[in-house]
């Protein structure tokens, strides 16, 4: 009795039970379900997906023992959760992801790629409890929050390193206070412009140019604490006259 009698390629198949091995040299669609539940199929072969493909699982077991969690997605528009970390490896695309709603990640990511979250009228938060390392530029429109910040300052990344001179000096610059007009409140700063003119490489963007000015303010330790350190002497020979 052959196979193509209980389904074949081009019959239904709704009750049948195939224990031998399966060969379709055509299309297969599967337009309800594939295996019962919590059941096992095993593929021997290269599963190749070459078009577009939706899986809705939750989780891919590999034989090594490790575990890839997808995300949940509430709704299309809503919140992604993954429960372990988003690794986005570089390729051809320039977005990593899209994400038009919360993002909440709760192990390691790594994203080498540019992540949109929330668009121009949606409002998103991100929220990271793991290490999480971005290759490119960060842009937060908002108030960013963390328990601590630090900034790469390792001698291997710096090369043609020079002590501070007098042309680098706090005289010329005005600090300010100031409106802020996205967060409707008061604050202490300078004005970027101003600031480039004493220092331009501390300074991201130009005057009046599509993106917003933005300072680098760790930079300006440096030239604060050479300022205090000539005070100090200053002070300290006056107290010996």
């Amino acid at each position: 009795m052959s196979f193509k009698k209980f389904g074949g390629l081009n019959y239904s198949a709704k009750s049948n039970i195939i224990s031998n091995h399966y060969s379709n040299s055509g299309n297969l669609g599967i337009t309800d379900s594939l295996g019962q539940l919590n059941s096992k199929i095993v593929c021997l072969s290269h599963l190749d997906m070459s078009a577009n493909s939706i899986m809705n699982i939750g989780s891919l077991y590999f034989m090594d023992g490790t575990i890839q969690t997808t995300a949940l997605v509430i709704d299309p528009s809503g919140t992604a959760i993954f429960n372990n970390g988003i690794i986005v490896n570089k390729g051809n695309s320039t977005t990593a992801a899209i994400i038009n709603g919360d993002l909440h990640v709760t192990g390691t990511s790594q994203l080498d790629k540019k992540v949109t979250i929330g668009t121009t009228t949606t409002s998103a938060e991100l929220e990271v409890t793991g290490t999480t390392f971005l290759t490119g530029p960060v842009t937060i429109v908002g108030t960013c929050t963390a328990t601590s910040f630090t900034s790469s300052s390792d001698y291997r990344i710096k090369e043609d390193v020079v002590t501070l001179n007098d042309k680098f000096n706090i005289d010329k610059l005005r600090p300010v206070t100031y409106t802020n007009k996205n967060t409707k409140k008061q604050d202490i700063g300078f004005i970027a412009h101003e600031i480039q003119e004493e220092f331009p490489y501390l300074v991201s963007g130009e005057k009046d140019g599509e993106q917003m000015q933005s300072i680098n303010y760790i930079g300006l330790i440096g030239v604060l604490v050479k300022e205090i350190q000539e005070l100090k002497k200053r002070v300290q020979i006056l107290e010996n006259k």
